[in-house]
């Protein structure tokens, strides 16, 4: 038994009691985490809608694994159920779905996933949105290099 613990709101404690239930009725089906831990490959999802920022951080995570790129958040969560990423980095602020959205609607979908979320304000209300709606941490822009990585170490799936 794996136990994952995070800051949560009561809908996210709702969502554990869903999980689960649902794992005591589909015990042989695989979890999206059990298949990123079996991968070889790290899988990175950035959401972005700045081109020269997803491109920056695109072209410094390629040598760590395959990178998944969104240049809005319109069809994230749909990358997520195909690639399912080991790290996703949300845009705060996205045309079409905003990354406090996009946090919550991967949450429902996988509760174990590693959501980072990216803003160059540091509104307090958006922050502690992001974190009680399942993201891990915040890297302010122009974001540092060496704590996007420094967060590799805490993601378990990442090799």
């Amino acid at each position: 038994m794996r136990v994952i613990a995070k800051k949560m709101s009561t809908t996210g404690l709702k969502q554990v009691q869903l999980n689960l239930n649902d794992k005591n009725e589909n015990e042989e089906e695989e979890s999206l985490y059990e298949k990123r831990e079996q991968r070889e490959e790290n899988v990175f999802l950035i959401a972005e809608d700045d081109a020269f920022v997803r491109k920056t951080v695109c072209s410094s995570l390629k040598q760590y694994g395959q990178v998944i790129e969104a240049e809005n958040g319109l069809n994230v969560k749909d990358l997520y159920s195909k690639h399912n990423p080991d790290i996703v980095l949300l845009d705060i602020h996205m045309p079409h779905k905003s990354g406090l959205t996009l946090v919550n609607e991967i949450t429902e979908v996988d509760m174990e996933a590693f959501i980072l979320i990216a803003s160059a304000d540091s509104v307090k209300d958006n922050v502690m949105d992001a974190l009680s709606g399942g993201a891990i941490g915040l890297l302010t822009k122009p974001r540092k290099r060496e704590k996007l990585l420094g967060y590799f170490g805490l993601c378990i799936t990442v090799n």
